[in-house]
Parts: structure tokens; sequence; C-alpha cells
């Protein structure tokens, strides 16, 4: 188990997650992305950086990289946490 930071730098990507309940049915609207070397069972903390810079939030991965296989996502890695 590792610590690891979620990362975003865009404030007016991360506020329209927060107002729209962080739907990620688009990959073009995820906020934070995580580094290559996550995988299940290790901690997150989310980053905020550009403007206002702090830790948002945390959780724990509850996946292995896994490859969407239609819709928006299909051909594109994600995980999966448990939540912010």
């Amino acid at each position: 188990m590792a610590l690891i930071i979620a990362y975003e730098s865009d404030t007016r990507r991360l506020q329209r997650a927060i107002e729209i309940g962080w739907d990620d049915s688009r990959p073009d609207d995820v906020a934070f992305s995580f580094p290559s070397e996550a995988k299940k069972g290790d901690r997150v903390l989310y980053y905020v950086g550009g403007k206002f810079q702090y830790f948002f939030g945390q959780t724990t991965v509850t996946s292995n990289w896994r490859t969407g296989q239609s819709g928006p996502w299909k051909g594109l890695p994600y995980l999966r946490t448990s939540g912010l």
C-alpha cells in the first residue's frame, strides 16, 4: 500500500465536478488524474493546484487499472476508488 497524490490544476473543472456531482461518464469531465503507479489498496490524497493549492480529500483505490470496453471510456485506462 502506498500513498499517492491525485492532482487537478484546473479549478474550473473541479468546481464543475462539485456542482454536477462527480459525473465520470465522460473522460473529459473527470477531475483529478492519478499517477500510473497507482494500484488497488493505495491511499489517495486529492490535491488542487493552480490558483488555490490545497488538499481536497482522501480515498482508497479499490481496483487495479482497467481499460474501458465501450462508450466514451473505450480503450482508456481508469481506476475505481471508494469515493471522495
